[in-house]
């Protein structure tokens, strides 16, 4: 765009959508008055962000076929992105649920250790409250409470109509490569 909408910083005009079943999962959207802001599920969260290329990009689709699928976590650039799904394109569709960030800092920012230990404790379990998590992972409430709502806010934590939240997968791998020409690369 010309310039940036009412609310935004940018000239970045988008909507990127995940569709599952004629859902709609995951929206990014820039719109004159709201300016940058994602919806997960019914909720909508705002992020701030100068440039699509800082944004992660979520593909996520927990279950096939009824069972829980393990997550693949991956840093990768953005050209690594375009041509990963441009050859996936011509293999045939790539059910593997993942979530692409296109650096090490986005990567880490988001999956602290704390909040990797969260998501391990829930993978592959029933719903369980904040308070309960907070107890198996050896935490204050209150951290984990703030961890738990960094990771609704991306999609990567579901509530549920009860308030328990729960992790869709039955496990994560984490995928990426540190130093050499993944530097110049992410």
């Amino acid at each position: 765009m010309p310039l940036p909408v009412r609310g935004s910083r940018h000239s970045y005009k988008y909507r990127f959508a995940l569709i599952v079943n004629d859902v709609c999962v995951m929206r990014y959207d820039n719109e004159a008055g709201k300016g940058d802001h994602r919806h997960a599920g019914s909720q909508e969260f705002s992020y701030d962000s100068e440039d699509w290329n800082a944004l992660g990009m979520t593909f996520l689709s927990a279950q096939e076929s009824g069972s829980p699928r393990t997550l693949l976590i991956e840093v990768r650039s953005l050209e690594q992105v375009r041509e990963d799904f441009t050859s996936r394109l011509a293999k045939g569709p790539d059910r593997t649920p993942r979530m692409t960030f296109p650096s090490y800092a986005l990567f880490y920012k988001l999956l602290s250790p704390n909040r990797l230990q969260v998501l391990a404790t829930m993978a592959g379990g029933r719903p369980i409250s904040i308070r309960e998590l907070a107890r198996r992972v050896g935490r204050d409430f209150k951290g984990v409470h703030t961890d738990v709502t960094a990771l609704l806010s991306e999609g990567l934590v579901e509530k549920t109509e009860d308030g328990a939240i729960r992790f869709p997968f039955a496990g994560v791998h984490i995928d990426f490569h540190l130093g050499g020409e993944a530097q110049s690369a992410a």
